[in-house]
């Protein structure tokens, strides 16, 4: 590289190749840092830097602060964990969860499911789940490993396929609007099957409750457990669940500028280059996951009964993000809103990964206004109304419920668009 600097003619695909290098292992880099602090610090501290230096979100205060005054602790939506089935085990329902958290995906595929089947992202997710644990029984990593497509289409029941005429009277098939989501389907599956098959593992259930959590600590010399070293396990052993996103730092922010030359381009040096690369963590499904597995088997399983639960961040997908759109509390560029508006697919990942790091920042604030007003609850009580709860203060997780299970059902808000994304399989 320094040769290629100093003049030495090396070509441009080998500058990148080094440069492609440098980058992969300064992110195997900081993935290890997370295993060194807390992982759901290492989240709001990259979130935080990407609002820093966005170039298409703004925050702002004032909308943020007239939304949380809205927020009423003594009326706050509770979502229950739970499935129409009867599991033979602990271990079993485990799994369930697991692989449910694994395959949460889809929410870029939301018009083209209402269109073929009625139901949206997660409750087609859902249905197809339920219709794999019960004909498969549970999804071991052996099962996993050997389910196809045609599995998919069957159990999950959306079309792979489209009949489009080659010339008059003869017709063939070919990939549908649908097929992408069943490929990133089949591809979590047969992936984290192989991959639990690695760690000598029969399930998800297995290497969650019988892998140590810390590094360098056995089984049975652990006491106390946090999700944030289940996070951090899960998503060094899982890239379905390695939820993070890549932005230059370097960009300009005008709205254009003159393109640089090659020469100028490759001269970079790697200090530079690496420099301005952010690894924005979001980890949405895992933490997901993990505040799934303690409010379902916290009280009975000591493994699942995470002391850090408060600190988990809201799981931020496309939902929360529209809210905060709909209510102004999240700014959007001119040529990214238009983008949204016409619900049209989002293909910048900058934006994509703004939008999601500035709900999470923006929850943090939300938080911390909604504990801090004078209107707090002297005791913890259930409200008339089953589906809601009473709470002296709220974290980020009870946050997100509320939005996702409450606020963004209204009416107003789930016609409100959505940013829409079909290349990412972590929402």
């Amino acid at each position: 590289y320094q040769r290629r600097v100093h003049g030495d003619s090396r070509s441009k695909s080998s500058f990148l190749f080094f440069s492609s290098r440098f980058l992969f292992v300064d992110i195997i880099r900081q993935m290890a840092e997370l295993s060194r602090k807390n992982v759901f610090s290492s989240v709001r501290e990259s979130c935080g830097k990407c609002v820093d230096n966005a170039k298409y979100i703004k925050i702002d205060d004032t909308k943020l602060a007239e939304f949380a005054k809205t927020i009423d602790l003594n009326k706050i939506y509770a979502s229950p964990v739970g499935f129409p089935l009867k599991f033979t085990s602990q271990a079993s329902e485990i799994n369930f969860l697991a692989c449910l958290h694994l395959l949460n995906i889809g929410s870029g595929y939301r018009n083209e499911l209402h269109k073929a089947t009625g139901r949206g992202a997660w409750d087609t997710i859902t249905f197809g789940l339920l219709g794999l644990h019960i004909s498969c029984g549970d999804l071991t990593s052996d099962v996993m490993c050997r389910l196809t497509l045609v599995d998919v289409q069957e159990l999950f029941r959306f079309p792979l396929y489209e009949e489009y005429e080659i010339q008059a009277g003869i017709h063939t098939d070919r990939p549908g609007p649908l097929f992408g989501l069943a490929e990133k389907i089949i591809k979590l599956l047969n992936d984290s099957g192989a991959i639990l098959r690695s760690h000598s593992c029969r399930d998800f259930a297995d290497f969650i409750l019988n892998t140590p959590q810390k590094v360098g600590v056995s089984k049975e010399e652990q006491e106390e457990y946090y999700a944030s070293d289940l996070v951090h396990k899960l998503v060094t052993a899982f890239p379905g669940f390695n939820d993070h996103c890549i932005i230059d730092l370097g960009e300009k922010t005008e709205e254009k500028t003159e393109e640089k030359t090659e020469e100028k381009t490759e001269e970079k040096t790697e200090e530079q280059d690496k420099a301005n690369k952010l690894n924005v963590l979001i980890f949405k499904k895992v933490q997901l996951l993990c505040h799934d597995l303690y409010t379902r088997f916290g009280k009975e399983e000591k493994k699942l009964n995470f002391k850090d639960v408060d600190e988990l961040t809201v799981f931020s997908d496309n939902v929360i993000p529209a809210v905060y759109r709909y209510y102004g509390i999240l700014n959007v560029e001119d040529e990214i809103a238009q983008i949204l508006e016409s619900k049209a697919i989002l293909s910048n990942t900058r934006a994509e990964c703004e939008l999601r790091a500035a709900a999470i920042v923006a929850s943090d604030r939300i938080v911390a206004l909604v504990n801090s007003s004078n209107h707090k609850q002297t005791e913890t009580q259930q409200t008339q109304e089953k589906k809601f709860h009473s709470y002296k203060h709220i974290n980020a997780a009870i946050l997100d419920h509320h939005i996702w299970g409450h606020i963004g059902k209204l009416p107003e808000i789930r016609s409100f668009p959505r940013h829409y994304s079909q290349h990412t399989s972590f929402y």
